[in-house]
């Protein structure tokens, strides 16, 4: 055993240490299990037809463009995981946002029935 600064070693220590502790019954009920606790699951719903239920997304941070574009969102189709990419200003509003939307996304292939915006 060698001792330093209160701290000791001895070759084998870890597997005595966890051979005590597995037969130690005290040890045992006390033990923290290092886990999330599981919550009551949500089944996903099964979508029927491409573009019933999108994603969108914006990447951000990118050299502005001719056109002062400097982000680009993101569509995305969740049964195909289909995906379009638009470029937009970091500036937008959400109300400029929509107006993308109906003007690239809506008129190519309608409404979805559901809208996820990802953080």
């Amino acid at each position: 055993m060698i001792a330093t600064q209160n701290f000791y070693f001895c070759p084998g220590m870890k597997r005595k240490v966890e051979a005590y502790i597995a037969k130690c019954q005290k040890c045992q009920q006390v033990k923290v299990e290092h886990q999330h606790l599981v919550g009551i699951l949500q089944p996903w719903s099964i979508l029927e037809w491409k573009w019933e239920d999108i994603s969108m997304d914006f990447i951000i941070g990118f050299p502005m463009t001719a056109r002062q574009n400097d982000s680009i969102m993101v569509a995305m189709e969740n049964l195909s995981k289909e995906a379009h990419f638009i470029l937009v200003k970091s500036t937008h509003k959400a109300s400029d946002i929509s107006k993308i939307f109906m003007k690239e996304i809506f008129r190519l292939l309608g409404f979805p029935m559901k809208t996820t915006v990802l953080d």
